[in-house]
C-alpha cells in the first residue's frame, strides 16, 4: 500500500506517470456514479488477454482478439497540456499575484464494433488560484498552492471529459417539472452541482440519411437555462433563471465556465476591513 503522502503527490501530479492515473481513477469514479455504463479498465483488458493467452496488442494499446461481452464504446485520450502559470500585476504601490493551472485532453470514443470514431473532441479546463497583494513590500494574503491547482483543474477536466461522453450517448434531460416550476434532472453527483448553470434544448424530428438509414441528428432549439440548487446521488433538482416553459423530455447541456477561486478568496477577504 502507498502511503498516505504519495497518494496526495499523485493526486496533485508531482508524478507525471502517475498524474495520468489519478486522472484515469477521477474519469472512471465519475462514469461510474452516472449508473448509466459499466466500466472496464484497460489494465483489466490485460488480465483478460493474460488469461486467454494474447499476446499481441492493436494501436490503440488494446488486446487483439480479447472478447468482453457487452462492451460498445472504448475510450482513449491524451493529455496534451497540463501545469501552470503565475500572473502579476502592479498599480503603483499595490501588486498583486495570482496562479491559473491549465489541463487539455483530446478525447476519442470508438464504436468496439465498428472500430469507428463515434465522436472526439477537445477538453480545455482552468482554475485560478492564490490571491496575495502586496502595498509599499508590505505583503498579505498566502502563497499561491501550485499542487492544489493541479489537482483542481484534473477534477474539473475530469468533469469536463464525463460530460462529453454523457451528452452523446446517454443525453443530461429533464424528468420532470413540479408544480412550483422546479425542474428535476436525470444526473446526479456524479455530473452535477450545485450552481452549475445548463442550456435546455427542445428538439424536433430526427434527420435520416436515405442511404444509410442512419440518424444524423435533429434541429434544436434553445429554450432557456437552468441553475442547479440541489444534488442527490442520482438526481438533481434546478430552478429556471432564463427562457420559457420547460418540459418532460428536453436535452439539456451544462455550460461551459472558468472555475475562478481567486475571486472567491478575494470577496471573503474584502470582509476583512
Amino acid at each position: 500500500m502507498d502511503s498516505e503522502s504519495n497518494k496526495r503527490l499523485r493526486a496533485y501530479g508531482r508524478e507525471p506517470r502517475e498524474d495520468t492515473r489519478a486522472f484515469v481513477d477521477m474519469i472512471t469514479t465519475a462514469l461510474v456514479k452516472t449508473n448509466k455504463f459499466n466500466v472496464i479498465e484497460r489494465d483489466r483488458l490485460g488480465e483478460i488477454a493474460q488469461e486467454q493467452g494474447i499476446q499481441t496488442m492493436n494501436e490503440g494499446g488494446f488486446p487483439t482478439g480479447v472478447s468482453v461481452e457487452g462492451v460498445d464504446y472504448i475510450l482513449l485520450g491524451a493529455i496534451t497540456e497540463y501545469g501552470t502559470k503565475a500572473q502579476e500585476a502592479r498599480f503603483g504601490k499595490f501588486g498583486g499575484a495570482s496562479e491559473t493551472a491549465r489541463m487539455a485532453v483530446d478525447v476519442r470514443v470508438i464504436d468496439a464494433h465498428t472500430g469507428s470514431i463515434g465522436f472526439a473532441e477537445t477538453i480545455s479546463k482552468e482554475v485560478r488560484t492564490g490571491g496575495a497583494f502586496a502595498i509599499e513590500g508590505v505583503a498579505s494574503g498566502g502563497e499561491s498552492d501550485s499542487s492544489a491547482a493541479l489537482g483542481e483543474v484534473m477534477r474539473v477536466t475530469a468533469k469536463g471529459v464525463t460530460s462529453l461522453i454523457v451528452s452523446n450517448i446517454f443525453p443530461i434531460r429533464v424528468v420532470r417539472v413540479q408544480a412550483n416550476g422546479e425542474v428535476m434532472l436525470n444526473y446526479g453527483t456524479a455530473l452535477l452541482g450545485e450552481d452549475d448553470v445548463l442550456e435546455v434544448f427542445s428538439q424536433g424530428e430526427a434527420f435520416i440519411d436515405p442511404d444509410t438509414g442512419e440518424e444524423l441528428g435533429r434541429e434544436e432549439t434553445l429554450v432557456g437555462k437552468l441553475r442547479v440548487t440541489s444534488v442527490q446521488e442520482r438526481f438533481s433538482k434546478a430552478t429556471v433563471v432564463d427562457g420559457g416553459d420547460m418540459a418532460e423530455g428536453m436535452l439539456a447541456r451544462i455550460t461551459d465556465e472558468v472555475v475562478d477561486k481567486g475571486q472567491q478568496k478575494a470577496k471573503k477577504k474584502r470582509k476583512l476591513f
